[in-house]
């Protein structure tokens, strides 16, 4: 079954205007030139001032020479003035041959007036690698800096002996950073001038024209929304009301009174007349969904709601009644044929061969009676629990009843915001079994306590 809003939906996905929607022109103008104005900002602040402090992405450096591998990499590459930093230099050898007199020599601008040239003690034979750490120190220039990594070599013999001229290679490693506070807040200063100065009379033109736009969509939408709550209402009469009532009168109400009844028994402590008022709410649920197919109201969040509670309660049923077989069976007992109400108290309990005392009956009752003594458990829910869950959901299913008559009474029903409350802070909305029914209940409940003026909750199953 359909809802008022989806006459709506319909409407937006053939792409044809509804009322809920303002005027799109003027406001697709606004946002292309307020776009276009971020763009060009953006562009300019990157362009000018961007790049100059802002680290590249640039890979560390690795040189072949003949067989040599050489690669280099920093530890840091965005310093502080003074701030330290190792440059790592690794030589791999792979020519087949010993490297003797290996050096190397590295600068960086503004961190040394002259290159560093750390010792390399040993040669390097071939197959193995030597990893060279040169510390560095920023100085008080601020910038980017690239530096100069220079590693030379003579090629031996496999023994060691020169055969070779010297071999020299040169690398440059990844930009190193160097700013402080002051520089920073400049670049900033300086962007910002450059914006204001160059980009001002496009800004205000942009505000001037918000301003002047605003008013006109403020309209439309105050329009807007009153053309939609005629639709809405014009629609729920036309639509909606007509098959809502007669879902109420012939399945959402007989439900809701047989777990009224089921809940007076348990007061009376009268298991048999409890027993017959619990099967009855199975049998009603079973016809509301042969008949309808299950729960239509105003609020989709409802019928999830409902729906997966209603679940909770059947797992347990077929649990504690040994069998989902046993439940089908115990309805199809009660059912009368082309009849719209399940075989009465008085048949199902008295007489020469009451129902009670025939199959399934029979062994369901001693059943209901030791589920109803049974104590609390991590794993399973009893009959008080149980009775919970059908207060809450009688609770919510009575106001999603009388929900679209608010049209026909010009009032809101009054939300069970009081039995929510009541119901959050029992241990049976925290227990295992309803973790799948929390989420679907506060989404629920945050999206109607605004429109009913519901009190605030503060759910207690997320503080434990």
């Amino acid at each position: 079954m359909g809802h008022p809003e989806e006459k709506g939906k319909r409407k937006e996905a053939a792409g044809l205007p509804t009322a809920s929607q303002p005027p799109k022109k003027s406001r697709i103008i606004y946002w292309v030139i307020a776009a276009g104005f971020l763009t060009v900002s953006a562009a300019y602040l990157w362009t000018a001032y961007g790049q100059r402090y802002v680290l590249t992405d640039e890979p560390d450096v690795v040189r072949d020479a003949g067989g040599v591998r050489i690669g280099t990499d920093f530890s840091s590459r965005d310093l502080d003035p003074g701030d330290g930093t190792l440059l790592e230099v690794e030589i791999t050898n792979r020519s087949g041959k010993t490297l003797t007199h290996p050096w190397i020599s590295a600068a960086v601008p503004a961190f040394s007036e002259t290159p560093v040239t750390p010792p390399i003690k040993q040669d390097i034979p071939n197959g193995e690698s030597r990893r060279i750490t040169i510390p560095l120190r920023a100085g008080s220039t601020t910038g980017q800096f690239r530096g100069r990594v220079t590693v030379g070599w003579k090629a031996g013999t496999e023994t060691g002996a020169e055969t070779g001229a010297d071999t020299v290679v040169d690398l440059t490693p990844p930009l190193v950073v160097v700013r402080n506070a002051w520089s920073r807040i400049q670049w900033v200063a300086t962007g910002l001038q450059a914006i204001c100065k160059d980009l001002a009379l496009p800004f205000i033109l942009a505000i001037v024209a918000a301003v002047f736009q605003g008013r006109k969509d403020e309209e439309a939408r105050a329009l807007a929304e009153t053309q939609r709550h005629d639709d809405r209402l014009r629609d729920t009469w036309t639509l909606m009301l007509q098959k809502h009532h007669q879902n109420a009168e012939l399945y959402y109400l007989p439900l809701l009174s047989a777990i009224r009844d089921f809940r007076l028994a348990l007061a009376e402590a009268d298991e048999t007349k409890a027993f017959y008022f619990f099967i009855a709410i199975c049998w009603r649920f079973w016809q509301l969904s042969q008949k309808i197919g299950g729960l239509y109201f105003k609020d989709r969040a409802a019928e999830t709601l409902l729906a997966l509670i209603w679940r909770v309660i059947v797992i347990e049923v077929d649990y504690r009644f040994n069998g989902r077989a046993n439940r089908e069976l115990a309805i199809e007992k009660l059912t009368v044929r082309n009849a719209s109400a399940p075989i009465n108290y008085a048949a199902f309990s008295t007489g020469a061969s009451p129902l009670k005392s025939q199959p399934p009956f029979d062994t369901l009752l001693p059943r209901f009676r030791a589920w109803k003594a049974a104590a609390a458990s991590d794993d399973h829910l009893t009959v008080s629990e149980i009775e919970s869950l059908l207060i809450i959901f009688r609770s919510v299913a009575d106001f999603e009843t009388n929900r679209p008559y608010q049209y026909w009474y010009n009032q809101k029903p009054e939300f069970p915001g009081d039995a929510v409350v009541e119901f959050a802070v029992k241990p049976v909305a925290r227990h295992a079994l309803m973790k799948e029914v929390r989420t679907p209940f506060e989404r629920y409940y945050s999206g109607i306590r605004k429109d009913f003026d519901a009190p605030e909750v503060t759910w207690p199953w997320q503080k434990a």
